[in-house]
């Protein structure tokens, strides 16, 4: 995995500016810095996320006191020709990006930071929440073609109405589906002090939002991390009503699946008859009679801690690795 950026939490420094990679095989960290000709390019509590051999960075925290946010553009580093041999050098590309630029309605979201990005099925960046300049959530999702580089805006609501809005959540894709869980909302919530014990999930090809019932669970949870794997997300630490939290959570999604079968029956049907000047005629007619047959599974979610399934164990093994690997990823957030 790939790390930019972050922070030195001693002294609450200014943010970094460098990229670490980490090589699962030899366990080992290597650093980066950028070279004279790069773009000077520093932050913590952005989003980095990775696609095709390129890092796409986006939002965050540049300078503190006052707190001075990156510009809504996107950062690419291409990792491709980097080989990971030792310490290295690095430069970023900046991209605009195209779109409507109107800070409350347009296409391309205001700068912010505490949000979240993900890659989906579509092969575009998600950016959802994140909490801008003006001490206000974001409400917009808002989508990125890595390709063409063009921003596009979706606005649709939860059923009743209610947009969800709320930053240093965690977001991650199963199919077609983005899936958001814990996060802080400003003002107070009932104990909670702002810290929500939600699952919502975003379905990209209908654009639909879902409000998904959440029985346990890791509880109410903010700067946690969040990792999908192929059948559910993983919740890991994170700050909780209690204080800082250390356990690991799984998250067991079962999509919605439907089949569709279909028989058909043709018959077919010999017609003779016979003219007034003695010609006979014959004809065949085919009727085709189309039965279908849709079985319809349901969706659920349920999790668990892993510390009394047997059948966990080797889930948690997993996780303990990831996390291993991803111990530079802490300084983001």
């Amino acid at each position: 995995p790939w790390m930019f950026g972050g922070r030195i939490l001693a002294g609450w420094g200014d943010p970094l500016d460098s990229v670490l990679v980490y090589d699962v095989q030899r366990e080992e960290f290597f650093y980066g810095t950028p070279d004279w000709e790069s773009i000077a390019l520093q932050a913590f509590h952005h989003t980095a996320v990775q696609k095709d051999g390129k890092m796409w960075v986006f939002g965050g925290i540049m300078l503190q006191s006052p707190d001075v946010l990156l510009p809504n553009n996107v950062y690419c580093l291409d990792t491709t020709g980097i080989t990971k041999a030792g310490d290295f050098e690095f430069s970023w590309v900046e991209i605009t990006g195209s779109g409507d630029d109107d800070p409350y309605f347009g296409d391309k979201p205001r700068p912010m930071f505490s949000h979240t990005a993900a890659i989906g099925p579509d092969g575009r960046m998600w950016i959802f929440g994140g909490h801008l300049a003006d001490a206000r959530l974001s409400q917009g999702l808002h989508a990125f073609n890595l390709e063409t580089h063009v921003w596009t805006r979706v606005d649709r609501t939860l059923p009743g109405g209610d947009y969800p809005f709320q930053y240093q959540h965690s977001a991650a894709f199963l199919d077609c589906k983005m899936w958001i869980f814990g996060g802080f909302v400003e003002g107070t919530v009932g104990d909670a002090g702002g810290i929500r014990n939600t699952l919502l999930s975003f379905d990209i090809q209908t654009e639909t939002w879902a409000n998904v019932a959440l029985t346990g669970g890791p509880g109410n949870v903010t700067q946690h991390l969040g990792v999908m794997g192929s059948n559910g997300m993983w919740i890991y630490g994170g700050y909780g009503i209690g204080g800082v939290k250390s356990d690991v959570h799984f998250l067991e999604i079962i999509s919605t699946t439907t089949t569709t079968t279909t028989a058909s029956t043709t018959t077919m049907t010999t017609i003779t008859g016979t003219t007034s000047t003695g010609t006979t005629i014959t004809g065949t007619t085919s009727t085709q009679t189309t039965r279908t047959m849709t079985a319809t599974s349901t969706s659920s979610i349920t999790n668990s801690t892993g510390e009394d399934e047997e059948s966990n164990s080797a889930r948690a093994e997993c996780v303990a690795k990831l996390l291993v690997s991803l111990v530079g990823m802490v300084s983001c957030f």
